[in-house]
C-alpha cells in the first residue's frame, strides 16, 4: 500500500542512524560480537523490506512504522540467537537430585555441587561477566565521557549511590542541576546507542582511565 514511502525512509539519515544504533546495542548482548554490528545492520533493514508491504499511511507515518518495525526485529534476533535448542526432548533434571561423574575420585556429585553459577545464569537467559565485554564498553564509552562536562561526569559517577536529594547535597548543587545532568547523560547514552545498557552510567567515568 505505502511500500515506497517505506523504502524512501530507509534512506534517510534518521533511519540510517537508527538502524546502526540498534545494530550496536545488539552487540553489546550475550552472543553477539561487534564483528557482528554489519551484519545485523543488514539484517535489520532486511525485515523492515519484508514488513513494507503492511505498512499504512493512513495509521501512522513511514517513519514510525519503521521505528517499530526494528525495536520488534531486533527482539526477534535475540530470541532466535539465544533461545536454547540443544537441550530439545531432553527430560528435565533437578541440580539438587541428580547425580553426575565429578570426577574427584569417582564421586559422585549433585549437579548443583558442579554446574558453575554462570553456566546456569547463561543458561536461564541471564547475564555473564565478560571482561572482553566489559573493556568493550569502556572503549565505547570514553568518546561519551569526553564529551561530558566536569558536572555531568561527577553525576555519572555517582548516579544509583544515593537518592536524588542525598546526592544533591553531597555534590553541592540542586535537584534540578542534578536532573539535568541526569537527562544530558542520558542523551549521550542514547547517540551512542548505550542507553538501554543499565551498566554504562556508572561505567562512564572508569572509561577515562582505560
Amino acid at each position: 500500500m505505502g511500500s515506497h514511502l517505506v523504502h524512501a525512509e530507509l534512506t534517510t539519515p534518521y533511519v540510517r542512524k537508527l538502524l546502526s544504533l540498534k545494530a550496536r546495542q545488539l552487540c553489546r548482548k550475550r552472543g553477539f560480537s561487534r564483528c557482528d554490528r554489519e551484519d545485523l545492520e543488514q539484517e535489520l533493514t532486511v525485515r523492515v523490506l519484508r514488513q513494507a508491504s503492511k505498512f499504512d499511511p493512513s495509521r501512522s507515518s513511514a517513519r514510525t512504522f519503521i521505528d517499530r518495525v526494528v525495536r520488534s526485529a531486533a527482539a526477534m534476533i535475540v530470541r532466535e540467537r539465544t533461545c536454547p535448542t540443544r537441550g530439545a526432548g531432553c527430560p528435565a533434571l533437578s541440580l539438587e537430585t541428580a547425580r553426575a561423574d565429578s570426577g574427584r575420585g569417582g564421586r559422585r556429585l549433585a549437579l548443583s555441587q558442579i554446574v558453575r553459577e554462570d553456566h546456569l545464569r547463561l543458561r536461564c537467559g541471564g547475564e555473564v561477566n565478560d571482561p572482553l565485554r566489559q573493556v568493550e564498553l569502556s572503549e565505547d564509552l570514553a568518546p561519551v565521557y569526553a564529551a561530558l562536562t566536569p558536572l555531568q561526569r561527577k553525576v555519572a559517577s555517582r548516579l544509583g549511590d544515593l537518592p536524588d536529594a542525598a546526592l544533591a547535597r553531597s555534590l553541592g548543587i540542586s535537584r534540578r542541576q542534578l536532573r539535568k545532568a541526569a537527562d544530558a547523560i542520558r542523551e549521550r547514552l542514547t547517540e551512542a546507542g548505550l542507553a538501554e545498557n543499565p551498566s554504562a552510567p556508572g561505567q562512564i567515568s572508569k572509561s577515562s582511565h582505560m
